[in-house]
C-alpha cells in the first residue's frame, strides 16, 4: 500500500500477500481502514501506561513529558509506525482517522493525569 497508495491495493491483494483467503482478511479486518489502524489499542494502552508509571512519582512537567517520551521510545524502530504515518498523511480519510486517534491520546493522557491527581 505504500508504494502503490492506499486505493490502488485491494483487500484481495492484501490477502493474498498474506497467503489467506479475504473472507480470513474479513474476519480480522472488517475494513481495509481496521488494518491500518490494527495496532491502535495497543499503542492507546501503552501510553495510558506509561503516564500512569510516571505519574505514580508526582505529577509534574517532567513526568508528562517523561510519559511521552517513553511511549515515543515504545514506537521507535517499528517499521510499521513510520510506513503507516506515511500512509496516513497521504489519504484524507486515514488522516481524519489519525487526527482522531492523536485526540484519543490526548485524553488518555488527561485522564490518567486526573486519575493520579483527582485536583486535575
Amino acid at each position: 500500500m505504500i508504494r502503490r497508495g492506499y486505493d490502488e491495493v485491494s483487500v484481495e491483494e492484501i490477502a493474498a500477500a498474506a497467503d489467506i483467503s479475504p473472507r480470513t482478511f474479513y474476519r480480522y479486518y472488517p475494513t481495509k481502514d481496521e488494518l491500518v489502524f490494527a495496532t491502535q489499542a495497543d499503542d492507546l494502552a501503552a501510553l495510558r501506561e506509561q503516564v500512569r508509571r510516571r505519574a505514580a512519582g508526582g505529577l509534574d512537567t517532567r513526568a508528562v513529558v517523561g510519559a511521552v517520551a517513553d511511549f515515543a521510545a515504545h514506537l521507535d524502530g517499528r517499521d510499521d509506525v513510520l510506513q503507516r504515518s506515511r500512509l496516513i498523511a497521504d489519504h484524507p480519510a486515514l488522516l481524519r482517522r489519525g487526527l482522531a486517534t492523536q485526540r484519543e491520546w490526548a485524553a488518555a493522557i488527561e485522564d490518567e493525569l486526573g486519575s493520579a491527581d483527582p485536583r486535575l
